[in-house]
């Protein structure tokens, strides 16, 4: 809560721009509130509070000594900005000034008890008006800066207590307020080597001081010895009556730096933000830094060293330099003992622009530390420097300070390309800056190379001084895919690891990704993607507090992809319908998501996973298209067997869909002329994205849209007349959702099992174990296929199916297990011995494989075993190879499983070596 002391001032002096008939308030003369109000140039509008959705009123700023006029009522609580609650009625009104520009501000009540005002402007610019001093307020300021200032009127215990106090407000708390143009003071010259800063905060227009006896370049330290204890003053040093060199909040005991800029002029304003009682008195001393040396204006491409001097342990000595616009400054220093130096770079406002401790001097053993500092502006710097270690007395300590203008590539946009070969020498631990304006954002990647082999090291700066991308250091650096975000001027330097006396620069530049526009962190403030075409990049956090959502409209169903590449294994992304459904969805550092979308709106999300790493994760991603054409594409709007989707096939065919909610459904229609039978298989779409799950399931019905003809994986012999085909099981959170399922007219002797099949030996010949239609021929053992051939079986272990206590690895002894298998005889018929090796492959069990010779017995499953596989490319495999089986002779095959009485789907592929 501000301090609320109230005090009561008189003054017996007026002003001598007061008339007669002015009101004396705060010091400042004012008209009386009726006659102002009498003659108003604005009448408050509400709502005018920006803060609570209102648009603030403009004042228009008069010629000087002439005063804008503007009323308002300090109304009773209401809701203003649709909240539902009471709030505080503020008058907020505007006015342009230019830094230099003074005037008066009061606001006297005409029903209002004990009115107050803020005024705001660039840069956080804040002062507010006195408390105490009487019922009304008044104040002098300064602008400071060009630009927009903002005057807010309110009931001052409301100001005071930072609206700990309020709502309130009456229909009859009127005001009115005056703003006047004051001409600028007459500096008073002080030589601070003789007097101090002496007077009071109230009157601003008394407080500007010419501070005399100083030279261009010199630090001046100002010592605050009293600032009054019912102000918050502020320091001021003007360069010009129209331009601010520095600012600050002071209170007693604080000391200041300035620099005295080239023109030798140095103007100091005591100002104040607040005043809250009678002591208002303000004491500033001042002397140049003895331990400071002005080395003056440095030229274009020039060079200025200091003059050699000593730095104890725990001092510092500071170097105040000028240099022009679009220098690159060089930094480096040097000591007799060698001994590193920590440094500051300010610029003549003391504003810290950078600073490193542990800085290598020109005649270190390991090399020398040398720094850079780009300036688009130009003006004074100050460079302090210290020893690294306190326990260090230096000698012979300089600095040497050189400027560089960046060599200019020119301007660049999408589609150019820069290639310079640059004959100028790098010194060994020195470096070179080229620059190029992008009169666009654009991506840029190139290479640097050295003619000789040496090595390079790179890196890519902005204006300020920001590093934007480094890269690996090599005798060819590649200069990565960088993406410059905004128009403007960059700088790329190239430091010469070793000695370089030449080297070729190429860069191209290229359409930049779109950037993420935060806030995106919830559907409701999706960012739109406007151009699927386009690469899209962003940053969020790896541990999911900084989701990054995107929108996005399909037109036209089709399969969408949408590849992701981050920089941290903790990303994750995530693919949603317009309800929020995530139906698909992968973790991964190369994240993959899509499906076949109908058309409407879609949400992408992009985050993070991980509990305990915690890092911004930068990502890009686009989204493709590619080439798929299967007879239909999922629709939408197809959710019911009432409203399927109809689609019209002549022979093979293939529909793909993906369900993106836990009520989507896919339905389609299909018409037979006659009965036909064709095989029904499930499948995915590829190009990254997941196979269906095991809970996505294809059914067939008939007319009916009841009678079940068949899953999934079977021949479906289809009716004459209408059919229909279901696809359901969505799995919230997978990315497992995304299906394609064709319809083929079954083929026995294609050597590719199909639905409805049970064997394939490459012919549709009975009796060779796999009949004409391609089942098992239980009876008669399996020929083996020609060399270079297969056989091929697609069977399942059920219940129905015999047990037994398989061997170990190998043909060890039984295991006590309790495992359902298959046994299949096979033969070799081709008229010579052969080779065999079988491959089982296990989609829904850890599976076993053992190859026995004839006369498997279940009872004593190692006495015939030839050999056994547990794990054959992981634990979905296993593989018995060369089985050697003469002509004529049987072998018997046996899929299992690892653990008991586990059921499943498997394959055997029986290759004749």
């Amino acid at each position: 809560m501000r301090a609320n002391r109230s005090f009561q001032a008189a003054r017996l002096d007026l002003p001598d721009a007061c008339q007669s008939g002015d009101v004396l308030l705060n010091g400042v003369c004012v008209s009386p509130a009726e006659e102002l109000a009498a003659n108003a140039d604005v009448d408050e509008t509400e709502n005018n509070d920006p803060a609570l959705g209102g648009t603030a009123q403009a004042l228009t700023v008069k010629a000087v000594g002439e005063t804008t006029v503007f009323t308002g009522v300090i109304d009773a609580p209401s809701d203003l900005d649709g909240d539902n609650q009471p709030d505080q009625d503020r008058d907020v009104f505007t006015f342009d000034a230019t830094a230099g520009q003074w005037f008066q501000l009061a606001v006297q009540s005409t029903g209002l008890p004990a009115p107050a005002f803020m005024v705001e402007g660039p840069n956080g610019y804040m002062r507010y008006s006195p408390v105490g001093l009487s019922a009304d307020a008044a104040r002098q300021i300064a602008a400071p800066y060009d630009g927009t200032y903002t005057v807010t009127v309110l009931p001052a215990l409301v100001m005071q207590s930072g609206g700990e106090v309020g709502p309130s407000g009456d229909a009859e708390w009127s005001w009115v307020g005056a703003l006047e143009q004051l001409d600028a003071p007459t500096a008073v010259d002080v030589d601070l080597s003789s007097a101090n800063m002496t007077g009071s905060y109230d009157m601003l227009t008394d407080n500007l001081f010419n501070l005399t006896g100083f030279s261009a370049g010199d630090i001046v330290q100002l010592t605050v010895e009293d600032s009054g204890a019912d102000a918050e003053g502020v320091l001021q040093t003007w360069n010009s009556t129209t331009e601010l060199g520095s600012t600050a909040a002071i209170s007693s005991g604080d000391t200041l730096e300035v620099v005295v800029p080239a023109s030798g002029n140095l103007l100091a304003l005591l100002d104040w933000t607040e005043a809250h009682g009678p002591a208002l008195s303000f004491d500033v001393s001042g002397q140049v830094d003895p331990n400071s040396e002005n080395l003056g204006a440095i030229a274009d491409d020039s060079s200025a060293t200091s003059t050699a001097t000593a730095i104890d342990g725990g001092d510092s000595y500071k170097y105040v330099f000028d240099v022009n616009a679009g220098q690159v400054i060089e930094f480096a220093f040097e000591n007799t003992e060698g001994d590193d130096v920590e440094f500051w770079l300010r610029d003549n406002a003391g504003n810290k622009l950078f600073n490193e401790d542990d800085i290598d001097v020109l005649s270190s053993t390991s090399g020398p530390d040398i720094r850079y500092w780009y300036t688009e502006t130009g003006g004074t710097f100050v460079v302090e420097v210290t020893p690294a270690s306190s326990f260090d007395d230096l000698t012979g300590a300089t600095a040497q300070i050189t400027t560089m203008t960046p060599n200019d590539l020119g301007a660049v946009d999408v589609g150019d390309s820069v290639t310079a070969t640059i004959t100028d020498a790098i010194a060994e631990d020195f470096s070179a800056f080229h620059m190029f304006t992008a009169t666009n954002p654009v991506e840029f990647s190139g290479t640097l190379t050295s003619t000789g082999g040496e090595t390079l090291d790179a890196a890519l700066w902005d204006t300020s001084n920001t590093e934007v991308a480094s890269y690996t250091s090599g005798d060819t650096v590649t200069l990565d895919s960088t993406v410059v975000a905004n128009a403007g001027i960059y700088l790329l330097r190239v430091e010469g690891v070793d000695a370089v006396p030449s080297y070729d620069v190429s860069l191209d530049f290229v359409a930049p990704p779109v950037l993420e526009q935060e806030p995106n962190d919830d559907m409701a403030g999706a960012m739109a993607i406007t151009n699927l075409s386009a690469t899209h990049a962003g940053t969020t956090h790896s541990l999911g507090t900084d989701p990054d959502v995107y929108e996005f409209t399909v037109s036209t169903a089709g399969l969408h992809v949408i590849d992701f590449t981050a920089d941290s294994f903790c990303f994750d992304a995530s693919l949603m319908n317009a309800n929020g459904d995530v139906f698909s969805y992968d973790d991964d550092v190369d994240a993959t998501v899509g499906g076949v979308l109908a058309p409407g709106t879609y949400y992408l999300m992009a985050s993070g996973w991980c509990s305990s790493t915690d890092e911004n994760v930068s990502y890009s991603f686009g989204i493709t298209q590619p080439t798929f054409a299967p007879t239909a594409l999922d629709e939408g709007s197809n959710d019911t067997q009432a409203s399927p989707q109809v689609v019209t096939i002549s022979g093979d065919a293939e529909i793909a869909g993906t369900l993106t909610g836990p009520n989507d459904e896919d339905w389609y229609e299909l018409s037979f002329a006659s009965q036909t039978t064709l095989a029904l298989a499930v499948q995915g779409v590829g190009n990254g994205l997941a196979d269906p799950g095991s809970s996505l399931t294809v059914e067939a019905f008939d007319s009916t849209g009841t009678g079940s003809l068949g899953v999934g994986g079977e021949a479906i012999t289809f009716p004459a007349g209408t059919a229909y085909i279901q696809v359901s099981g969505f799995s919230a959170g997978s990315d497992e959702n995304t299906y394609s399922f064709a319809l083929t007219a079954p083929v026995c002797g294609n050597d590719t099992i199909e639905p409805g099949e049970t064997c394939e030996d490459g012919n549709s010949a009975d009796g060779d174990g796999c009949s004409a239609s391609c089942t098992l021929e239980s009876a008669t053992p399996l020929s083996i296929a020609a060399s270079g051939q297969s056989l091929l079986i697609s069977e399942a272990l059920d219940s129905s199916d015999s047990s037994y206590s398989r061997p170990y690895s190998g043909c060890g002894a039984s295991t006590g297990k309790d495992t359902y298998y298959d046994a299949y005889r096979i033969v070799n018929n081709t008229g010579s011995d052969q080779t065999v090796t079988v491959t089982a492959s296990w989609p829904d069990f850890d599976g076993y494989l053992h190859v026995y010779s004839s006369g498997f017995n279940p009872a004593t499953p190692d006495a015939t075993c030839v050999d056994g596989s547990d794990d054959f490319g992981g634990t979905s495999g296993s593989q018995v190879a060369g089985v050697t089986i003469a002509a004529g002779e049987e072998l018997v095959v046996v899929p299992t499983t690892f653990s008991d009485l586990t059921t499943g789907s498997y394959s055997l592929d029986i290759a004749t070596d």
